[in-house]
C-alpha cells in the first residue's frame, strides 16, 4: 500500500499501521545524517576532538599528551577512540570518516534494536510507532549522532543486552551487559542499578547472573585504569570518575536548551498520568527508578538516555490511551494529533538548527587554522579553559589548561594561576606567569570578554591591549590571538 493510501486511513488506523514502524526507519536513514550533512562533516562538542586526539594517539601507540596541559600521561584507555584507531590504521580510511560511518550505523542499528525490544515486550502497534516517532526526532538521537562519543556504543551494547535477555540469551546478555563497562562506567553503573531493581522485584533467580555481570565490569573498569589506580589510588580514581560530569543538564531543550525531553513530550507524559498514576505510585520499583534517574540527571549526563527512552514510551501511552478515548469528532482527534506531531517536530528543528551553530564555529576554525600556520610546535598557547580544547585539536599547540580534568597535572596551581593572569593589570606578575608556562600566544574571544572582564581596562585586556609585549597577530568578530614577545 502506498504511503498517500496508508495516510488515507482513520487516524487510529493510520497509527496502528504496522508499516507505519518501517517508514520511520526509512526517515531514520535520512535524519540521523543530517546533522553531520549540515555541519560539512564536522562532529559537535569538545569531546569528539579529545577522541579524535585519543584515536591518533593510540593508532600511534603513544600514551603521552604532549598538548594538554603543555604535555600529560594519558592514565586510561579510551576504548572506543581505540577501536576506532585501529579501524582506520586496518583500512587506511580516516579516523574522521570511521567515526561518522560507525556512529551512523551504530545509530541505525539501535533505532532497529528498540522496535525489536517493544515488539518483544509485546507493545500494541499503536504504542511502537508512536515510541518510534518520538525517539527518531528526539534531541537524545540527534545529540548521539552528531558527536564522536562513546555514548553512542554503550547505547547500542544496553539495548542489545536487553533484546538478548528477551530472547533468553542469557550468557550472551551478560558478557555484553559486562562489555558496557569496556566504553562507559556511567551507563554501566546506571544499568546494573536499574536492572538490580528489576530482577529483585521480578526476576530473583537472575540475581547470581546479575552479580556475575557487576564483578565482571569492576573488573573491567580496574584492568582499563590500572595506571591511575597505581598512582593516585582506588578511591581517588574513583571519585575522579563519579565526579567528571557534575554539571546541571536542562531537561527542557526547546528554545535553545541543551538536551532532553521536548517541552511537547513532556506535557503528554503529564498528561499520561490521568491513565497511569495509580499504577504508577503503587509499584514502588518504577517509583524508585524514576526518583534515581531525575537524581542522577542532576550529575550525569548519561542518565538521559534512559529517562529519553522512558518519557518517550510513557508519552506513547499516553497518546495511545487518548487516541482510543472515545471521540464525538473524528475531525478533532486528527487536529489533537496534528498539533501533538507538529509540536513534537518543531522541538526537534529547533534543536537541528541550534546542532548547526554548536562549536567548533568557523571562527574557532578559523582562528586556530591561522595559529597552526604561523606558530611553531614548541609554543604554548594561553586562553581560558573553554578554548584548550580547540588549542591541542585544531592549532595542535600546546595549551595551559583545558576542559579535560580527568587526571590533569597541577590543576589546582593551573587554575590559580589561570585567574591571577586574567585579573592582574601587572606587566611584571604577567610576564612572570606567562613565562613560567612558556606562553608564546594569548588568545581571547568575545565570550571571555563578557564572562570574565567589564571592559578593556580591566585585568589582563588592559596589559595585552597598552603593553609593548604584546602584538595582535589575528582578529576575527569572535577572535583575538595575540603574540607575547
Amino acid at each position: 500500500m502506498k504511503l498517500q493510501n496508508l495516510a488515507k486511513q482513520g487516524p487510529i488506523k493510520f497509527v496502528a499501521d504496522e508499516r507505519l514502524a518501517y517508514i520511520f526507519l526509512f526517515f531514520a536513514l535520512i535524519l540521523f545524517a543530517l546533522p553531520l550533512i549540515l555541519r560539512g562533516g564536522i562532529f559537535v562538542g569538545q569531546e569528539s576532538f579529545i577522541n579524535h586526539r585519543y584515536a591518533e594517539m593510540m593508532l600511534n601507540r603513544y600514551f603521552y599528551d604532549s598538548l594538554s596541559f603543555g604535555g600529560r600521561e594519558l592514565f586510561q584507555f579510551n576504548m572506543w577512540a581505540m577501536l576506532i584507531g585501529l579501524i582506520s590504521s586496518v583500512t587506511q580510511l580516516s579516523i574522521n570518516f570511521i567515526a561518522i560511518v560507525f556512529t551512523y550505523f551504530i545509530a541505525i542499528f539501535s533505532f532497529i534494536l528498540i522496535f525489536m525490544i517493544l515488539k518483544r515486550l509485546k507493545f500494541e502497534k499503536m504504542q511502537i510507532n508512536i515510541t518510534l516517532f518520538i525517539l527518531l526526532i528526539s534531541p537524545l538521537m540527534l545529540f548521539m549522532v552528531s558527536r564522536f562519543s562513546e555514548l553512542i556504543i554503550s547505547f547500542l551494547l544496553m539495548l542489545l543486552a536487553i533484546l538478548l535477555f528477551l530472547e533468553y540469551k542469557y550468557k550472551w546478555s551478560l558478557l555484553t551487559t559486562v562489555a558496557i563497562a569496556l566504553f562507559n562506567i556511567h551507563i554501566s553503573a546506571l544499568f546494573l542499578i536499574i536492572t538490580f531493581v528489576y530482577f529483585y522485584y521480578y526476576n530473583r533467580r537472575f540475581i547470581g547472573e546479575w552479580f556475575i555481570a557487576f564483578f565482571g565490569s569492576i573488573a573491567v573498569f580496574l584492568i582499563l585504569n590500572f595506571n591511575a589506580i597505581k598512582i593516585f589510588g582506588l578511591v581517588e580514581t574513583i571519585k575522579i570518575f563519579a565526579m567528571q560530569n557534575t554539571y546541571f543538564v536542562r531537561l527542557i531543550s526547546d528554545f535553545g536548551g541543551r538536551l532532553g525531553a521536548p517541552i511537547f513530550v513532556l506535557i503528554i507524559v503529564l498528561v499520561s498520568f490521568r491513565f497511569y498514576y495509580k499504577r504508577f505510585f503503587q509499584s514502588l520499583d518504577l517509583l524508585m527508578i524514576t526518583v534515581f534517574l531525575f537524581i542522577a540527571a542532576l550529575i550525569f549526563i548519561e542518565s538521559l538516555i534512559f529517562l529519553n527512552l522512558a518519557f518517550a514510551i510513557f508519552a506513547a501511552l499516553g497518546i495511545s490511551n487518548l487516541i482510543k478515548t472515545e471521540w464525538k469528532s473524528k475531525t478533532l482527534l486528527s487536529l489533537t494529533l496534528i498539533l501533538i506531531i507538529c509540536g513534537i517536530i518543531f522541538s526537534s528543528l529547533t534543536y537541528i538548527n541550534e546542532i548547526q551553530n554548536k562549536e567548533p564555529s568557523k571562527e574557532i576554525v578559523d582562528a586556530m587554522y591561522h595559529l597552526k600556520l604561523n606558530s611553531t610546535s614548541r609554543d604554548v598557547v594561553f586562553s581560558s579553559q573553554d578554548n584548550g580544547i580547540w588549542i591541542s585539536a585544531l592549532a595542535v599547540r600546546k595549551n595551559v589548561m583545558d576542559n579535560n580534568f580527568r587526571f590533569a597535572p597541577n590543576l589546582g596551581e593551573r587554575i590559580d594561576d589561570s585567574v591571577k593572569l586574567f585579573m592582574s593589570r601587572d606587566l611584571n606578575e604577567t610576564e612572570k606567569l606567562l613565562n613560567k608556562y612558556h606562553v608564546g600566544y594569548v588568545l581571547i574571544d568575545e565570550k571571555m570578554k563578557r564572562e570574565i572582564w567589564q571592559g578593556d581596562v580591566d585585568g589582563m585586556r588592559f596589559v595585552v591591549e597598552h603593553s609593548s609585549k604584546f602584538q595582535k597577530v589575528y582578529a576575527n568578530k569572535d577572535i583575538e590571538v595575540w603574540k607575547f614577545e
